[in-house]
């Protein structure tokens, strides 16, 4: 279960720990696009992303995350995720995922642009972290089991008109028996105490579902925007990870 820390939490091992995060496609220029959306979303401290191809060679390096973003119907290298990575995340856009991996988490995006979005909201979040909430250790040692993570986002002028905005939209997509939801703020505009607790009750209310809260901070930044997601089940056949 992901578990609330005390504000400013980030994985620390002795010192701030900088990521090695790989994105690894069928081809490199796949990857190397996608890269290419994050970095356009604002700065991320703490992290190094590597563009990676099946079609290449790659470093001899252990991650500390891994990305398989397949195109289309591509077989999934499972005993190669898993010798990159202690934490493999596993995407489709808009189609659904054929199998479901223990020890992977499996998600699936309306498209590449709301995949981009969130990853580096988060990563943002965990690189400078400015709203408490989210106890990243429990990021990392965490598993969703077979289930399957979703996402939404919603944008208003402050806070409580995202909360408003995002709750329209859960409406229409509602969260499937999802235990947790992680939420991410991004605070363009001030957010009071008061208004962080609001917000979190309502969407718990919405939701049905324990709210995990994380962000980061704009100074010059404009009105405030909310991504939740959340992991539900899946019909789909599930295969036991290879170790």
């Amino acid at each position: 279960m992901l578990q609330l820390a005390g504000s400013g939490s980030r994985i620390v091992m002795g010192e701030t720990v900088v990521l090695d995060i790989a994105l690894l496609a069928p081809t490199k220029v796949q990857a190397e696009h996608l890269l290419a959306r994050i970095r356009q979303v604002g700065n991320i401290e703490h992290a190094r992303f590597f563009a990676l191809g099946m079609d290449e060679s790659w470093p001899e390096k252990y991650f500390h995350e891994v990305h398989w973003l397949p195109n289309g119907n591509a077989a999934l290298p499972r005993q190669s995720l898993a010798s990159l990575a202690a934490i493999v995340h596993i995407h489709q856009c808009r189609l659904p995922h054929r199998e479901l991996h223990s020890g992977f988490r499996h998600y699936i995006w309306d498209s590449s642009k709301q995949m981009a979005g969130f990853w580096a909201s988060l990563y943002r979040a965990r690189g400078n972290p400015a709203i408490p909430g989210l106890d990243w250790n429990s990021y990392t040692n965490w598993s969703p089991g077979l289930r399957v993570g979703r996402s939404l986002h919603a944008h208003g002028t402050n806070l409580a008109e995202a909360v408003e905005s995002l709750s329209a939209r859960l409406h229409d997509n509602p969260c499937r028996a999802a235990v947790q939801a992680l939420l991410i703020i991004e605070a363009g505009c001030p957010v009071t105490f008061g208004g962080y607790v609001d917000a979190l009750e309502r969407l718990g209310r919405v939701t049905g579902a324990e709210v995990i809260p994380t962000g980061w901070q704009e100074v010059q930044g404009s009105g405030c925007g909310l991504w939740l997601s959340w992991f539900e089940p899946c019909i789909e056949r599930t295969f036991e990870r290879i170790n």
